[in-house]
């Protein structure tokens, strides 16, 4: 995709076409029906988006519940990790799915002054305050 068409793309501050390229053995990379997405995140087997109205959208693996996003709403961050998927909500709290095998998704104590989250290789880290 050139430069011109990149430019083509972005409507309103969201994208209007998510573009995904590499290995997708299980369907990480089927991205393509996704619109109004504000961000994305790409995980170990599985990728999520976060559309303009605050619901997220998942693919890929979800063999340890990763990608049962589909219930969340007022979502402002999201990060996915190995088998598990991490968010901010509006109200700067925390939400997880998937695999917690280590307390990565341990995160409901952490119910509001998020301002930063990531989800990495069975942890999770968390940023609270400005």
């Amino acid at each position: 995709m050139n430069k011109k068409n990149l430019n083509q793309t972005c409507m309103g501050g969201f994208a209007v076409l998510v573009v995904a390229a590499g290995f997708n053995d299980f369907g990480q990379c089927n991205v393509s029906a996704w619109r109004d997405i504000v961000a994305v995140s790409a995980g170990y087997r599985h990728t999520l988006g976060l559309k303009a109205d605050g619901t997220v959208v998942a693919t890929g693996c979800n063999e340890d519940g990763q990608c049962d996003v589909s219930a969340w709403r007022d979502i402002v961050k999201i990060s996915a990790g190995y088998f598990h998927t991490v968010a901010i909500t509006g109200q700067g709290g925390a939400v997880a799915a998937g695999r917690n095998e280590n307390g990565e998704c341990d995160v409901r104590e952490w119910s509001s002054g998020i301002s930063d989250i990531a989800a990495g290789w069975q942890y999770t880290l968390t940023v609270f305050g400005n």
